[in-house]
């Protein structure tokens, strides 16, 4: 049987294995990540319209934005969904730097006029496709977990622990670690949602 190389075992390192080695100061392996997520980075901002300039644009605020968070990433196995969320923020804030670019000065005026009590859109929007995600993820949970967690964190006002207990027929001590096991699975599905990007 042939024995792999050690290059092809160094190229199927696992997301966490090169967190390590960047964490390390590693150059190559930065090297390795930006070369696996390249092409998704650079997707994001050409799938969303923007010029291949600007997409460009968006490709090095991404690989910045990580570099800056580097060591504050608490699940590199994850790093795939993060990179896409973060290259579509700047995808939006490029966008938005282009439009404010071609407005007249008097327009430009008037949108730095509005009040600071307006939400980010960029934020609005991430909370949008987190949301989405959350609510795909939670279709592919069985109907406990599902029921459990709609009723726990997706309705307002949220039920009590004894309301719960008597839709669900579940004794209350339980509910809660039922419900960590749910969330558990709920980010499972997730974390693989975003490695398949």
């Amino acid at each position: 049987m042939t024995k792999p190389s050690k290059d092809s075992d160094h190229q199927a390192r696992a997301d966490e294995e090169i967190f390590d080695a960047i964490r390390a100061g590693d150059a190559e392996a930065w090297r390795e990540l930006v070369g696996r997520y390249e092409r998704l980075v650079m997707s994001v901002p050409l799938g969303l319209g923007l010029s291949p300039h600007d997409a460009e644009e968006v490709f090095q605020a991404t690989w910045r934005t990580l570099y800056e968070h580097v060591r504050s990433i608490r699940q590199p196995g994850r790093i795939a969904f993060w990179i896409r969320t973060t290259a579509r923020r700047e995808s939006w804030r490029q966008g938005q730097k282009r439009s404010q670019e071609n407005l007249g000065s008097a327009e430009l005026d008037s949108l730095t006029a509005l009040p600071s009590s307006v939400p980010d859109p960029a934020d609005e929007l991430g909370r949008r496709e987190a949301h989405a995600e959350v609510v795909a993820g939670l279709d592919q949970l069985g109907p406990r977990c599902r029921l459990l967690l709609t009723r726990l964190f997706l309705e307002s006002p949220a039920p009590s622990y004894d309301e719960v207990s008597e839709e669900l027929d579940m004794p209350v001590g339980s509910i809660g670690p039922t419900r960590i096991r749910c969330l558990e699975k709920l980010a499972m599905i997730l974390g693989a949602k975003g490695a398949d990007l």
